[in-house]
């Protein structure tokens, strides 16, 4: 009443209350309804007739010697292609639908902290921006978020899964569809750009993969940044709302297409991805599938990052390249969602208890030991947390053993009057999946230990080793804490140690009272550990006076990591591929050790690489000999002449 008085002193305050109840209830209304929607055919003319088209329609017939119409049929057809059907018809039916596949197939559907995005839903565009586990994600969020009240994102859906019957219903609950690769096809970009743009200027809520594809690993992949890239730039061609990214963590404790994943880690083709592929591993696999969580992370603020770029402000046309701001923006934004995805991770009892079993000699542990570590592990995290968003399991070791055993997930063995838990051969390559999902969380934990471990006990010495270490696993594992804050992080980590009676701290030294349990916390980052020593040692030998192509690095590295294994200096094989070649590189770059350059790496000074290969002699001495390639090897790899 008073603020009408201030605002309309001249009118009656039932005037500016009536007004103000008006727009607040407009507001509740797209969150909860969506925009006001243009149907399908009508939106497809409006964008067809938009400059931004008719001008790559113009430079089309041009460039490519057709006719204006031939140019204008093209575009049509991309607009056809990608568009959505929104359809409130067939949102119920798909949550119905949903509703009677989740109660078959789930123990429970677990969400938190919902209640951030419907804070934000009235004044924000929001852009749902998720990590991609399993196809189910598409239908898990889009079904969470109906079921709670609020308008369902329009979805970006791989081409592959637009197809017959399928491709209508997703589109009809908002999916529109996107080429894995625009291959310079300018026509295509302009067109799918301004359909973007239209959603956005409409305040639609969007979604789509961070990651792109579906991770293989159960690690974070590295962000994809073309819908991002698009999504700024759109804003910055003219908002109607600020918008909010909202990184959201889906955490399963088993998967539809497990078995798929494990043939491809394997070696063999990778499957197409399509509904179809989808549900015939839900005839595959037994169905019983657990609690799934659905875990929303602390948001972004784009408005927060354009400043912070000295972004803010900014105006572009469709057709103007991104300045250099912007592209900062893109990548401290892309950065900053897969961080805040990693602390809404999700400790469930599978994941944590794949953790452990898969570090263990011959993935086996006895029973009564196994329950003592799943409760020092759960106490270790709650004495030094990842995030104030991270979720675990509050299920007791015991429980989690009996629970696992449910889902079938593990095997237990009773050898005389020892009973022992062990990983089957065929669920190694999914548990070592969800350990991966959670390893970031005891990254930081592993390498404090790892230092310990090695023979550091005074707490300079473990600040000083895990510092070095410590930008080469936050690019990996996209982890939260900048270099300001590694001090303070690794006492909260000592601190905890020492309520686990793992260590005495006295002053600045360190006394370890349970060595073995140190040990078994740092195995967890030896597999890494081991990447980045022989990535190390390859590059000292091979890349300190001339450059070494990435490629070559990582064939050599996998040499070496089948060279380690055969010798049993190595006990479990570790995934490696060419993003950690391309993540390895990126941070010796940033770190100023290495030149990178077009596709070859070369080391700035020799003994850069010192700490990536410290551990202890015995190991120096095995990355040494597994790096020692045959001559043939040698001239492979045009090492030495031939």
């Amino acid at each position: 009443l008073n603020e009408a008085k201030e605002q309309q002193p001249n009118y009656s305050p039932a005037h500016y209350i009536a007004a103000y109840l008006a727009q607040d209830l407009n507001k509740s209304k797209e969150a909860i309804l969506g925009p006001d929607l243009s149907d399908r055919r009508n939106l497809i003319n409006q964008l067809l007739h938009s400059e931004a088209i008719q001008k790559a329609i113009t430079q089309e017939s041009v460039h490519k010697k057709i006719s204006m119409f031939e140019a204008e049929n093209r575009a049509k057809s991309y607009l056809n292609e990608i568009t959505s059907d929104f359809s409130y018809s067939t949102l119920r039916f798909a949550a119905l639908s949903l509703q009677k596949l989740w109660t078959q197939l789930y123990d429970g559907i677990e969400v938190h902290n919902f209640d951030t995005v419907r804070e934000l839903a009235k004044d924000y565009e929001i852009v749902y921006t998720p990590c991609h586990r399993s196809h189910i994600d598409y239908l898990l969020l889009s079904y969470v978020i109906f079921n709670r009240g609020l308008m369902v994102p329009h979805i970006a859906a791989g081409i592959n899964l637009n197809l017959p019957v399928v491709g209508n219903i997703l589109r009809g609950a908002g999916a529109y569809f996107i080429r894995r690769s625009f291959n310079g096809n300018m026509l295509y970009t302009a067109v799918f750009k301004e359909y973007v743009h239209s959603l956005l200027s409409r305040n639609s809520p969007i979604e789509y993969f961070i990651e792109g594809g579906r991770s293989r690993t159960g690690l974070l992949l590295p962000p994809k940044k073309g819908m991002l890239s698009m999504t700024i730039h759109s804003h910055l061609r003219g908002a109607t709302k600020p918008i909010a990214f909202i990184p959201t963590y889906f955490g399963y404790e088993k998967l539809f297409e497990g078995s798929s994943y494990i043939h491809e880690l394997n070696g063999k083709p990778k499957e197409a991805e399509s509904v179809w592929g989808l549900l015939s591993s839900v005839r595959k696999i037994e169905k019983v599938f657990g609690l799934v969580h659905v875990n929303f992370g602390d948001p972004i603020y784009l408005d927060d990052i354009l400043r912070q770029n000295d972004a803010q402000g900014l105006t572009l046309n469709i057709d103007d390249d991104l300045p250099k701001s912007v592209i900062q923006s893109v990548n401290h934004t892309a950065q900053a969602i897969l961080e805040n995805i990693n602390k809404a991770a999700v400790i469930n009892p599978i994941a944590l208890l794949s953790l452990l079993l898969l570090k263990a000699p011959e993935h086996r542990v006895e029973q009564n030991a196994l329950i003592q570590e799943l409760d020092d592990y759960r106490q270790l995290l709650k004495l030094s947390p990842y995030d104030s968003r991270m979720m675990m399991t509050e299920l007791s070791g015991r429980a989690i053993i009996d629970y696992a055993l449910k889902l079938k997930q593990i095997e237990q063995h009773q050898v005389e009057d020892t009973c022992f838990i062990q990983v089957s051969d065929k669920q190694k390559g999914l548990l070592n999946y969800f350990s991966n999902n959670i390893l970031h969380s005891f990254a930081l934990p592993a390498l404090v230990a790892t230092a310990l471990s090695h023979g550091d006990t005074q707490v300079s010495a473990i600040h000083n080793y895990v510092t070095q270490l410590y930008p080469f696993f936050k690019e990996e594992l996209f982890l939260k804490w900048q270099a300001n804050e590694l001090e303070a992080a690794i006492e909260q980590i000592l601190h905890a140690f020492s309520v686990l009676n793992w260590i005495k701290q006295n002053d600045d030294v360190i006394e370890l009272q349970q060595p073995r349990s140190l040990q078994a916390l740092a195995d967890i980052m030896a597999s890494s550990l081991t990447n980045l020593g022989l990535m190390a040692e390859i590059l000292s030998k091979f890349a300190h006076t001339e450059s070494l192509g990435l490629s070559k690095l990582e064939k050599l590295t996998k040499i070496g990591l089948k060279n380690m294994l055969a010798s049993g200096d190595l006990a479990n094989s570790s995934y490696f591929d060419k993003s950690t070649v391309k993540t390895f590189s990126q941070t010796l770059k940033s770190l100023n050790l290495a030149q990178v350059q077009g596709g070859s790496i070369q080391l700035k000074q020799a003994d850069a690489l010192d700490v990536l290969k410290k551990p202890h002699p015995q190991a120096q001495q095995a990355l040494n000999q597994a790096t020692t390639f045959s001559e043939k090897v040698l001239k492979d790899f045009e090492l030495i002449k031939a």
